[in-house]
């Protein structure tokens, strides 16, 4: 018997200073996540968003101690999406700068 697992691929996700104009991840069917920050990329710093599915308002998202889910990056570098964006349907990143990043979910 093969188990059959969710793979989803996003080349270019825009990300900006507002979660608003920033490109959406639908992480409905995930239970894992990749950040591709692509080389020559200015990004280093990540801010996490949430909403409960899809097309919702995306909302900032918080840890266990109510902090801001942040991710401090490099260019060129892959890390692991984190496990506060689990429960999320969809995520929005913003960023110190306007740039790209890829990202893979797995289910």
């Amino acid at each position: 018997m093969r188990i059959r697992r969710f793979t989803k691929l996003y080349d270019a996700v825009s990300v900006t200073a507002s979660a608003a104009t920033s490109g959406e991840i639908d992480c409905s069917e995930a239970a894992a996540g990749l950040i591709v920050v692509p080389a020559g990329s200015g990004l280093t710093a990540l801010t996490f968003h949430a909403a409960i599915q899809p097309g919702n308002a995306a909302l900032p998202l918080n840890d266990n101690q109510g902090l801001a889910v942040t991710l401090t990056v490099a260019a060129g570098q892959c890390y692991p999406l984190p496990e506060a964006c689990g429960g999320a349907g969809a995520v929005r990143i913003t960023a110190n700068t306007t740039g790209t990043l890829g990202v893979a979910l797995k289910g």
